[in-house]
C-alpha cells in the first residue's frame, strides 16, 4: 500500500513540476519557447502567445493562414537564433533581437528582426507574451500585404558591334529547305525564292 501512494505521490510532484515549467516567467522564456513552436510550425500555439492588444488586430485563423500561406508555400527548412541581452531592463515590454535564416523556392534568404515581449501582470503569476507584428514573418511585410511567388523566362542578353551591328541578338530565325528534285522550272523557282 505504501508503494502506491508513493507512486502518486511522484506522479503529482511530476505534474506540478512540468506545469510550472510552462510558464513564461521570463522574456528569455516566452521567446525561446515561442521559437520552438514557430520552428516546429505550431501556428496555433504561437497565436496563443501573443499580447491581448496584437490579438486585436489579427484573428487566430488569419494569422494562422498568413504563416500558412507563406512558411508551408515557399519556404522549405528554416532556423530562428534569439540574442538575448545581458541582463533585462526592468521594463514591461523587452526588444530581443532574432536572426532568422530560410531556405525559400527562390534560394536561400536571412535577416536579422526584432521581437517584442511583453509583461502581462493581470494573471495569478507573471507572464510574458509576444508582442507580435508581419515584419517577424519578412521585414517588409506590413499588415494588409501579400507574399506572391511568380517564375519568367528570362531574355539572352544581346551583343552589339560598336557600329550597331547585331553580333549576338534576340530574334526569330527563318529556315528554309530545298529539294531540287522537287522543281519543276528550276530557274525561276530559285529566282522566286530568294526574293521571298
Amino acid at each position: 500500500m505504501k508503494q502506491f501512494y508513493m507512486r502518486i505521490g511522484l506522479v503529482t510532484v511530476g505534474t506540478g513540476m512540468l506545469l510550472s515549467g510552462c510558464s513564461e516567467s521570463s522574456p528569455e522564456d516566452a521567446v525561446s519557447v515561442y521559437i520552438e513552436h514557430w520552428e516546429q510550425r505550431e501556428y496555433n500555439e504561437m497565436y496563443s502567445m501573443l499580447t491581448d492588444s496584437t490579438k486585436e488586430g489579427i484573428t487566430e485563423e488569419e494569422f494562422v493562414e498568413m504563416y500558412e500561406s507563406i512558411y508551408d508555400a515557399f519556404i522549405s527548412d528554416f532556423t530562428v537564433q534569439a540574442i538575448f541581452p545581458d541582463e533585462d531592463n526592468d521594463e514591461s515590454i523587452e526588444s530581443i533581437q532574432v536572426d532568422v535564416e530560410m531556405e525559400t523556392v527562390a534560394g536561400p534568404y536571412s535577416f536579422n528582426g526584432e521581437m517584442f515581449v511583453a509583461k502581462n501582470d493581470r494573471e495569478e503569476d507573471t507572464n510574458w507574451q509576444i508582442e507580435w507584428s508581419p515584419q517577424l514573418i519578412f521585414p517588409e511585410l506590413q499588415p494588409g500585404d501579400t507574399v506572391e511567388f511568380n517564375t519568367f523566362q528570362p531574355e539572352r542578353g544581346q551583343i552589339f558591334s560598336s557600329d550597331g551591328q547585331g553580333l549576338a541578338i534576340n530574334g526569330k530565325i527563318l529556315n528554309v529547305a530545298v529539294v531540287p528534285g522537287r522543281f519543276n522550272d528550276e530557274e525561276s523557282e530559285v529566282e522566286q525564292i530568294a526574293k521571298g
